[in-house]
């Protein structure tokens, strides 16, 4: 709704520049334009300020979340690690009791 009356409110200051004819007339809708055009400029950049701020907050959380995960990760694969170092030795120790085992057998 703001950016309609904005809209019409250059609209009305272009063809008031176009039918007058004095100088100091144009003059006035100039500054006019270009005190609305930085206005609007200023409040482009604001927004777009806070914008990245909010996505720089997201960003942040998301590589927090990301950092967790790698954490719990990490962890797993510790786990997994010394098991799979159990096993190995449990595999070791089966084989040693089955060479016991033949070994018996053949003496």
């Amino acid at each position: 709704m703001a950016v309609d009356t904005h809209v019409a409110a250059v609209v009305v200051a272009v063809a008031v520049f176009l039918l007058s004819p004095d100088m100091a007339t144009r003059s006035q809708l100039g500054d006019y334009l270009s005190g609305f055009a930085s206005a609007i400029a200023f409040i482009w950049l604001i927004a777009a300020y806070l914008q990245q701020g909010r996505e720089l907050r997201l960003q942040r959380q998301e590589i927090a979340f990301q950092r967790q995960s790698l954490d719990l990760q990490r962890e797993e694969f510790k786990k997994m690690g010394k098991y799979a170092g159990l096993e190995q030795i449990a595999h070791l120790l089966e084989r040693f009791d089955e060479s016991l085992k033949t070994t018996r057998t053949l003496q």
